[in-house]
C-alpha cells in the first residue's frame, strides 16, 4: 500500500510541550511550529499571528536610499522613465505595482516588457538603444536586470540611470547602476522575496518618503493583491515576510478583488469560493503566465490595472484561450520529449533540444519531466539562427543553478535560482554542454536520486482530532511553498463502510479506533479498497472542516495508507 518512504518527523517533545503550553496551542500544532525551525514562543506567535513587526522597513535594503532619492528626481522633474518587467506572474505583478504608484504620483512613466519569442529574459542591447532614443533618461527593471552587467553599462553609456529591483541570483561582478534592489545582497533579514516583492518594498519607501506611516499603510492595501498573487505565482517560499504579504494579500482578494482579479476569478471558475495559495497556483497564475508564455505579456499587465469591468472580462476570456492554447502545445512538446527520452538515455540531468518547441512552454514540460523521472529536467527550443533558449527546473532540493553554473562557458547567457534557470545555448555546442552537465551533476549530487518521501509532523491520537486543532491549523495557514499543509500519522485505525467514490478513483470511509471513528476521504487511492479490508491501517492525513448540506464536520483528508505497523517507530 505504500509507495514510498514515509519520513516521520521527531520534534523534541520538552520543546513541543513548552510551546503548546506558552501559546495555549494543540500539541500537534506545536510539533509543526517546532519541525519548521520556530522553537522560541514569540517568534512562534510571530509566525501564527504576523504582526507589522514581522516586516522589515524598506531602508534596510541595500540600495534603497539612492533608489528613492533618483526615482524622486525623476517624479519631480517630469523626466521620462520607464518600468521594464519580466513576463511572468512574477513580473508583470511587479511592473503593475511599480507602474500603478508612480503613476498616481504624477510620474512621467511608460513600461517595456519585452516579446518572450522574439527577445526572451531580461534586459537585451537593441531595446535599450530603442528607449534611449525615446528620451528615457531612468530605467527601472523589475524581476530582471540583475545578471545584465553589459546592458547596464550600454544604458549608461546612452544617458539612461538605471535602478536594478531582481531577486535572481546575483553574479560576481553586479551591473554598474545607479541603485541594485536584491534581498541576498547586504544585510536585508528576508532573504527570500520575489520579485514582486522587492518592488513592494520600493514602494514602500517612496510612500514613507512622500507620506510618512499613513503612506506606508495605504502602499500595503493597495497592492497586497499583486504581492500575492505573484508571490505564490513565482512559487516563492512562504515564511517571513511573504507569509505576511500572502496572507493579507488573500484577504484582500477575497474580500474586494480589484476588477482584473474578480474577472480573472470569473473564467478560472473561482469566484464563488475562497482564493488560497493552490487557486492561485493552479488557476489564476497559470492564466497570467499564459499571455508571456505564449508571446505578449500586455493582455495580463493591462488586466490587472484597468479599472473597467468590462474590458477586464473581455481581457480575462483572452487569457483564458491563450492558456488553452498554452495546455495544447504543452501536451504536444512533452509527447515529442517522451519520444526522444524513449530513444536516449535521460542521464542524471535530462537535457533534450528540438527546433521549433515553443520557449514560453518548455520550462513547464521540463518541469513535468523531472517529476516523471526524479531528476532535474532542461530542454532546449532551438532557432533558426543556430541559437536555442533553454528552460531549466530541479527535482526535490537539487541546485541546479550551482550545477548550470559550473558549465556556463558553454553558454552564451544564464540566470535564475536553485530551483529554476533559463539559458541561452549555440546548437554546435549542445553535446559538449550536455557532456559537462552530467559530469557536473554526477559530481554534485547522488545518482540516481532517491524518491522523494512523503514528510509527516508526527503522530496524533484519535482524542486530539477536534476543532481547536482545525483552528490551530486555520493559523498556520497559508500553506504553499517550503511551507506546506501538515501531515499527521494516526496509527492503527479500522476502516469501516468503505467505498469507491468518483468513478472509483476515490475512497471514502470511516476511521474508528477505539469507541471513535470520524469520516475520511482518500482522493486518487481508489484502488486500495481491497488492501483495506485485510486488516487496520495507518494513515497520513490532513484533518479539515467539511461542510456538507448546511453541516460542519471534521473529516480527515487522506494523503496516504499503509498497513498497520505492530513496531511503534517502524522508520
Amino acid at each position: 500500500m505504500r509507495d514510498r518512504e514515509w519520513l516521520i518527523k521527531r520534534p523534541h517533545q520538552g520543546t513541543v510541550v513548552r510551546l503548546a503550553r506558552e501559546l495555549g496551542i494543540p500539541r500537534a500544532i506545536a510539533s509543526v511550529l517546532v519541525n519548521r525551525g520556530l522553537q522560541k514562543a514569540k517568534e512562534a506567535r510571530d509566525f501564527l499571528e504576523l504582526p507589522l513587526s514581522v516586516v522589515a522597513s524598506p531602508w534596510a535594503m541595500e540600495g534603497m536610499k539612492p533608489a528613492v532619492e533618483r526615482m524622486e528626481i525623476a517624479i519631480n522633474e517630469g523626466e521620462k522613465t520607464v518600468v521594464y518587467g519580466d513576463y511572468d506572474a512574477d513580473g508583470v505583478t511587479a511592473t503593475a505595482l511599480l507602474l500603478d504608484y508612480l503613476k498616481s504620483r504624477g510620474a512621467h512613466v511608460s513600461h517595456h516588457i519585452p516579446h518572450r519569442v522574439k527577445w526572451g529574459y531580461g534586459l537585451k542591447a537593441p531595446l535599450i538603444e530603442e528607449l534611449a532614443g525615446e528620451k528615457a533618461r531612468l530605467l527601472i527593471t523589475v524581476d530582471c536586470g540583475i545578471s545584465n552587467h553589459r546592458e547596464v553599462e550600454l544604458a549608461r553609456k546612452l544617458g539612461m540611470d538605471v535602478i536594478i529591483t531582481d531577486h535572481h541570483e546575483p553574479p560576481p561582478l553586479l551591473p554598474p547602476a545607479t541603485a541594485i534592489l536584491h534581498p541576498k545582497l547586504g544585510s536585508y533579514p528576508f532573504r527570500d522575496l520575489a520579485g514582486v516583492g522587492v518592488a513592494m518594498k520600493l514602494v514602500e519607501a517612496l510612500a514613507l518618503r512622500e507620506r510618512g506611516e499613513e503612506g506606508k499603510s495605504q502602499a500595503w492595501h493597495r497592492y497586497l493583491d499583486l504581492v500575492a498573487l505573484g508571490t505564490v505565482g513565482d512559487m516563492a517560499l512562504l515564511m517571513g515576510e511573504n507569509r505576511f504579504y500572502v496572507r493579507f494579500g488573500l484577504k484582500k482578494i477575497n474580500k474586494a478583488p480589484r476588477p482584473g482579479l474578480a474577472a480573472l476569478m470569473e473564467v478560472a471558475g473561482c469566484r464563488d469560493r475562497t482564493v488560497t495559495p493552490w487557486e492561485i497556483s493552479f488557476l489564476l497564475a497559470p492564466r497570467v503566465n499564459a499571455a508571456g508564455r505564449m508571446g505578449e505579456a500586455e493582455k495580463a499587465l493591462a488586466l490587472l490595472i484597468s479599472q473597467d469591468e468590462g474590458e477586464c472580462l473581455d481581457l480575462a476570456q483572452e487569457l483564458q484561450r491563450e492558456n488553452q492554447r498554452r495546455q495544447r502545445r504543452e501536451e504536444e512538446i512533452l509527447t515529442e520529449a517522451l519520444e526522444i527520452l524513449d530513444r536516449e538515455e535521460p542521464g542524471p540531468f535530462i537535457l533534450i533540444g528540438k527546433k521549433g518547441w515553443h520557449p514560453g512552454v518548455i520550462g513547464i514540460v521540463a518541469s513535468r519531466l523531472a517529476e516523471r523521472f526524479q531528476r532535474p529536467a532542461a530542454l532546449v527550443a532551438f532557432f533558426k539562427d543556430g541559437y536555442g533558449r533553454g528552460s531549466a527546473r530541479s527535482y526535490g532540493q537539487v541546485d541546479i543553478y550551482t550545477i548550470l553554473t559550473r558549465c556556463a562557458t558553454h553558454l552564451q547567457g544564464l540566470g535564475g535560482h536553485r530551483a529554476a534557470a533559463g539559458f541561452t545555448l549555440e546548437e554546435e555546442r549542445f553535446h559538449i554542454f550536455k557532456e559537462a552537465l552530467w559530469r557536473e551533476t554526477e559530481r554534485l549530487i547522488p545518482y540516481p536520486l532517491p524518491p522523494q518521501p512523503l514528510e509527516i509532523e508526527g503522530e496524533v491520537e484519535m482524542e486530539e482530532l477536534n476543532g481547536t486543532l482545525l483552528r490551530g491549523l486555520k493559523a498556520l495557514e497559508p500553506f504553499g511553498e517550503g511551507h506546506p499543509e501538515p501531515l499527521f500519522l494516526l496509527r492503527g485505525i479500522s476502516p469501516q463502510r468503505v467505498r469507491k467514490v468518483g468513478n472509483n478513483n476515490h475512497l471514502k470511509f470511516v476511521a474508528v479506533k477505539g469507541k471513535i471513528g470520524i469520516e475520511a476521504i482518500a482522493f486518487g487511492l481508489g484502488q486500495l479498497a481491497e488492501d483495506m479490508a485485510r486488516g487496520p491501517v495507518d494513515l497520513a492525513f490532513t484533518p479539515e472542516l467539511n461542510l456538507w448540506n448546511g453541516e460542519k464536520s471534521l473529516q480527515l483528508k487522506v494523503k496516504a495508507m499503509s498497513k498497520a505497523s505492530e513496531d511503534e517507530h517502524p522508520l
